[in-house]
């Protein structure tokens, strides 16, 4: 029996499974609820499969899906890496990596206070990432910081001492310097350098009615100089100052301690009281209801709350504050919960909204039915927010560089990222970047006839990668480039660099031509122009008997398409009678003999006429002598039979002169 995790097992040991039961995975023959460390459980395959490296728990195989890492490695967007990316931080020991919050590129916490470098064109100042630099900073391009102005100066274009714009009090702007201002009691402005008067009661001041400080028996309040305070203020330090906070006591001693009250407190040992229970007013010496939004309040109008019946608006803080007073009436604008009653301080949004933060002030949010392109909605703890996109992206569905949907001004978008050139692998589309085809290193456009480069191992045939160059074509560095149009495999694109031709065309030297030249013949086997015989100006083939015209002084021999020398021209060997009508044929017919005997007899047949007509000669001489002894005597042919066909030729001279072949001794003379 098996292990009861297995579902088959070679023996009964737990880790002598096969297979296990449908609730475990396996690994190593034993089967785990939970797999180990660096492994995952596949419920496709029930096994426990093998982390990505780095992973020490994941959810798949691949390198963004781990759950925790290995040692010395942080986790971010469940990616293992030897440290946090930008615009991420970790905290002590926990080798996570958070988010930074959005303004920031680089942060110490999650806080918009906590920023190290900022996005663009915003500017860090003390851990906040500023759309602009407050009075007496200037944003500094290159840093992306605030850089504080030079002493005396409240606003300046660089931090040097002559970049000032403005000077703080006490000092006056002579053209882009603060120099120390006018005497005490004076004031300049700075637009034409002189020195004003603060006016009689001022010690100094900023400008008229602007006193920063006052003479003895004077008192400052909202920049004039009083010698007697507001109701509701007491005398303090050469100053106005409030009886106190919540502004119900209407008189006070020089000490603070109020001495009368507005209407609804009651005056109880130098402080002013409400007497009336909790959700009570006191008017005209009697209680009177809050209002309606009001758990506590000092008078009848919605402002006059001083806590409110919502315990979680008053937990978190969420209320308006106006005089001093607090507003219950709830949020505007869609707001769920809000900081004040503006629909551009919302905290959290009704279903179906989203909460849309201002980049310049964090307080301010307001509620949206849809994201705003630059911005993609997220769940952050259960709030559903607009999130900014990366400053590159135009639209979003995510926070990095690598979530864009579209791009900013002069950016094209490229596999969700936005980039000022496409990459070499891909081409532009409008205003996108798509991937080349698969065989194309770089290319201009879709497809596979595309590319401008190829891969090693490829060339470039009009725009297509190719192993080698087609006929027609020939390869140039990486590149096929064309042969002339006649050539069907060529070394360059000249008409005189051919090695092989198209039908129709026939090569001669590297040239293709339609018709060989003189002296030269089709090879059709090979479609090349030959040499003919060196006998002939044209032929049809390379041998002496395929001639169909012959160099001069040679003729066409019609009997076997040789080329031949004309007999009456002094040739004896290897010649022909050449024919009075055509001069450039001539002919081996044998009727020839009896108009050219004298010239084509070989010498052999002259002696032997020679002696023929010798013998008969004497023949006629001494016939008459000998004519009684042999009337009847035998004849000899004077025809050697070394040349039998010149002996057939001259049968008829042979018969003309036969002599008795008994005339011994004329037989011996011939024959010596």
């Amino acid at each position: 029996m098996c292990h009861t995790d297995c579902f088959t097992c070679t023996d009964v040991g737990y880790d002598k499974c096969l297979t296990c039961q449908p609730s475990l995975f396996f690994l190593g023959n034993r089967c785990y609820q939970l797999c180990p460390s660096g492994f995952f459980g596949d419920s496709a395959t029930k096994t426990c499969s093998a982390c990505s490296d780095g992973c020490d728990s994941c959810f798949g195989t691949e390198d963004n899906q781990c759950v925790s890492c290995k040692a010395n490695l942080y986790l971010a967007e469940s990616k293992c890496q030897e440290s946090c990316p930008a615009s991420y931080y970790t905290t002590g020991d926990e080798h996570v990596c958070k988010r930074c919050h959005y303004t920031c590129k680089a942060c110490a916490g999650d806080s918009i206070h906590q920023c190290e470098s900022c996005i663009s064109n915003l500017f860090l100042l003390s851990g906040d990432c500023l759309r602009e630099c407050p009075s007496g900073y200037t944003p500094n391009s290159n840093t992306g910081t605030c850089d504080k102005c030079a002493d005396n100066c409240s606003a300046c274009s660089g931090v040097e001492p002559n970049q000032c714009t403005g000077c703080v009090p006490h000092f006056r702007l002579d053209g882009n310097v603060c120099n120390p201002a006018c005497p005490e009691g004076q004031y300049s402005l700075g637009s034409d350098g002189k020195c004003k008067s603060c006016g009689h009661r001022c010690l100094s001041c900023a400008g008229p009615d602007d006193c920063t400080s006052c003479n003895e028996a004077t008192f400052r309040y909202n920049g004039e100089c009083l010698t007697k305070c507001p109701v509701s203020m007491f005398k303090r330090d050469r100053a106005c100052l409030p009886c106190d906070k919540a502004g119900a006591c209407l008189e006070c001693d020089a000490m603070g301690a109020c001495r009368n009250c507005k209407e609804g407190y009651k005056l109880t040992q130098g402080n002013c009281n409400n007497p009336c229970e909790r959700g009570l007013y006191l008017k005209d010496d009697a209680c009177h209801t809050c209002p309606t939004d009001c758990a506590a309040c000092n008078g009848p109008s919605e402002f006059s709350c001083t806590a409110c019946k919502d315990s979680t608006i008053e937990s978190l803080r969420v209320k308006y504050n106006y005089q001093d007073e607090v507003y219950c009436g709830g949020c505007s604008g869609g707001c769920e919960l809000c900081l004040q009653q503006y629909d551009n301080y919302c905290v959290s949004c009704h279903p179906g909204k989203h909460l849309l933060r201002d980049t310049t002030l964090a307080q301010r949010a307001q509620c949206v039915e849809a994201c705003p392109a630059g911005t993609f909605p997220t769940q952050t703890n259960g709030l559903s927010e607009c999130v900014h996109c990366h400053e590159s992206c135009g639209e979003c569905n995510g926070p990095s560089a690598t979530s864009c949907a579209s791009c900013g001004p002069g950016l094209m978008l490229e596999e969700s990222s936005c980039v000022a050139q496409c990459s070499e692998s891909f081409y532009l589309s409008g205003t996108a970047c798509l991937p080349c085809d698969n065989i194309c290193k770089s290319c201009n456009g879709p497809g596979s006839k595309s590319c401008l480069t190829c891969p090693p191992g490829f060339v470039n045939q009009a725009q297509e990668c190719v192993h080698s160059c087609s006929p027609g074509f020939f390869q140039r560095g990486d590149s096929c480039e064309a042969c002339h149009p006649t050539c069907l495999e060529c070394s360059g694109e000249s008409a005189h660099q051919c090695s092989e031709c198209i039908a129709g065309f026939s090569l001669a030297g590297e040239s293709c031509v339609n018709a060989c030249s003189q002296g030269l013949f089709n090879d059709h086997t090979l479609n090349t122009c030959k040499p003919c015989h060196v006998t002939c100006t044209n032929c049809t083939e390379g041998g002496p008997a395929q001639c169909l015209t012959c160099k001069a002084p040679l003729v066409k021999n019609t009997d076997n398409n040789e080329c031949w020398q004309c007999c009456n021209e002094g040739a004896r060997d290897r010649c022909c009678y050449c024919s009075g009508s055509n001069i450039n044929t001539c002919t081996l017919l044998a009727e020839s003999f009896d108009k050219h005997d004298a010239s084509t007899w070989s010498s052999f047949t002259r002696y032997v006429v020679g002696g023929v007509l010798i013998v008969a000669l004497l023949g006629v001489l001494i016939c008459p002598l000998y004519h009684w002894k042999n009337k009847q005597a035998p004849t000899y042919s004077l025809l050697n039979d070394q040349d039998s066909d010149e002996t057939d030729r001259f049968n008829r001279i042979n018969e003309a002169y036969r002599v008795d072949e008994d005339d011994e001794d004329f037989v011996s003379m011939i024959h010596s």
